[in-house]
């Protein structure tokens, strides 16, 4: 008889190479995966569109530094002036819809081009001296207080936005 002290413990069975691979693979491509999404999360601001969410529809700057009061309050009002002529957006996908087929065109048709241009240039130019009516009867309506710290935010938001360019002509 053989006592348990004799036997030697059970060994435990060894990882095949093809097995230890494919592990060190997967955990540097699940690092790498994680340190895509952290330095996306770290570095949001780079990458985000210069003139905000709504590029020259949206206001800029200029809207971007207001609180959101303020800025909800024109968006509405910009809207419920739009309210009975239809969505402006709209109306600009429709121009560049015909735009593109003006321009494919054969023979080209350029005063057909030149007047399509004309309509979207002229529904900006309103929209833009809508959003800088009301602007200015919000910063008239501000206390001296609120106007300031608009100012202030606005040199915020500039300041950003020449330290992103100046760190995008580095490269």
């Amino acid at each position: 008889m053989t006592s348990h002290a004799e036997q030697p413990p059970p060994r435990r069975p060894r990882m095949s190479r093809l097995t230890r691979v494919v592990l060190i693979v997967s955990l540097s491509l699940n690092l790498l995966v994680g340190a895509l999404f952290a330095s996306a999360y770290f570095t949001h601001d780079k990458w985000r569109h210069p003139r905000g969410h709504g590029g020259a529809m949206s206001g800029g700057g200029l809207a971007q530094a207001l609180d959101s009061e303020d800025r909800h309050a024109i968006r509405r009002a910009m809207r419920a002036a739009h309210k009975g002529t239809g969505d402006p957006r709209a109306e600009m996908q429709a121009i560049f819809r015909d735009f593109a087929a003006v321009v494919r065109q054969d023979p080209y048709d350029g005063a057909a081009a030149a007047a399509l241009l004309s309509r979207h240039r002229d529904g900006f130019q309103d929209r833009l001296a809508q959003g800088q009516s009301l602007l200015l009867e919000r910063l008239a309506a501000m206390s001296p207080e609120a106007r300031k710290a608009y100012a202030d935010r606005l040199d915020r938001i500039l300041t950003k936005r020449q330290q992103r360019r100046d760190g995008e002509n580095r490269n």
